[in-house]
């Protein structure tokens, strides 16, 4: 028997799988199915349980959403800011505590760092927020 920590110096012949074009395909998809989830997973971002030193500025989002969802009057929300200073985990964080009060509302968010142009944001906008057939 070989130690957890130690690696065994061969594997018998009979434990080597054989090794058939189909079953190296199937294993190279598995491998890099799996990779790209991996990479997603790790790429996926989520607002943490807590946020910790942005007690100010989710006050300020919160006070906005809520008087705008009080008195039924559209608003638009644009949050700019330096990368990785937690403007998405701010908003995932209001939106996650705030989901039954926007259960009638229609809730658009664009990424800005994603689009190609400042006039793209109209259209995505059209193409959210309009019926099918009229954003173009």
């Amino acid at each position: 028997r070989t130690p957890a920590c130690q690696t065994p110096a061969r594997t018998p012949a009979c434990q080597i799988p054989a090794r058939t074009p189909g079953r190296v395909m199937k294993q190279l998809e598995v491998s890099e199915r799996s990779a790209v989830q991996a990479a997603k997973q790790s790429l996926h971002s989520s607002a943490p349980p807590t946020l910790l030193c942005r007690e100010e500025q989710l006050h300020a989002l919160r006070e906005f959403l809520h008087s705008h969802l009080r008195t039924c009057q559209p608003a638009a929300l644009y949050v700019s800011g330096a990368p990785g200073t937690g403007k998405s985990a701010c908003l995932s964080h209001l939106m996650d505590e705030s989901q039954e009060l926007l259960s009638s509302a229609k809730v658009t968010v664009l990424n800005c760092m994603s689009l190609r142009s400042a006039g793209e944001v109209f259209s995505r906008l059209g193409a959210e927020l309009l019926p099918k057939g009229r954003g173009k």
